[in-house]
C-alpha cells in the first residue's frame, strides 16, 4: 500500500496540503504515513565467505536464549574481541549486539504469530529476562507492541491451537 502514501505525498507537493487532505477524505484514506517496520524481516547474510564470522553467527543462533558475552563468543571462534567485532560488523552490517537483538525479535515475531504462548513466555524463550526491555526493543523494531503485533498478524497453526493468551 506504499503507492497510496506516495500518491498523497505527490498531491501534497503539487497541489498543497488542503488538496491532499481532501483527496484522502474522498478515498477514505488516513493521510498519515503507515509504518512498515512490522513487515520487515531479518535475513542475515550467511554466504559472505568468512568462516569465523559464520561460526560466530551460528553460535549466536544456537544460544539465542542464553546470555552470550562478546568476549566468550570471540574466544569460541578464536579471535580477539576487537577483531571479531570489526570483522562481524564489516561482514554482516550489524554489531554483535544488534545482530543478536534482530535474531531474537525475528524469533519472537514467529512465536507471536504461530503460538498461543504469553508474551512473557516468548520473551524468556528468545533470551529476554527483563519483560520491559523486550517490549522496548520489540516496539522499536516492529513499530508496535508484541500484543498488538500478535493481534494484527495472528496465524493459527491448526484448529486444535487455542487463541492467543493476552
Amino acid at each position: 500500500m506504499a503507492w497510496i502514501d506516495l500518491a498523497l505525498v505527490v498531491i501534497e507537493r503539487l497541489a498543497g496540503r488542503a488538496a491532499m487532505l481532501d483527496t484522502a477524505r474522498h478515498f477514505i484514506i488516513a493521510p498519515g504515513r503507515r509504518d512498515q517496520r512490522r513487515y520487515r524481516r531479518f535475513l542475515p547474510p550467511m554466504d559472505h565467505g568468512d568462516r569465523l564470522v559464520l561460526a560466530a553467527q551460528q553460535r549466536i543462533e544456537a544460544q539465542l536464549a542464553e546470555p552470550l558475552s562478546a568476549a566468550d563468543l570471540a574466544a569460541a571462534v578464536g579471535l580477539s574481541l576487537r577483531s571479531l567485532q570489526r570483522r562481524f560488523t564489516r561482514t554482516t552490517g550489524h554489531s554483535l549486539t544488534a545482530y543478536q537483538q534482530n535474531l531474537r525479535i525475528e524469533r519472537a515475531r514467529d512465536l507471536l504469530t504461530t503460538t498461543g504462548r504469553s508474551v512473557a513466555e516468548i520473551a524468556a524463550e528468545v533470551g529476554y529476562s527483563d519483560l520491559p526491555a523486550f517490549h522496548r526493543v520489540f516496539s522499536r523494531q516492529a513499530g508496535m507492541t508484541p500484543s498488538r503485533f500478535r493481534r494484527t498478524h495472528w496465524n493459527a497453526p491448526s484448529p486444535a491451537t487455542p487463541p492467543p493468551v493476552r
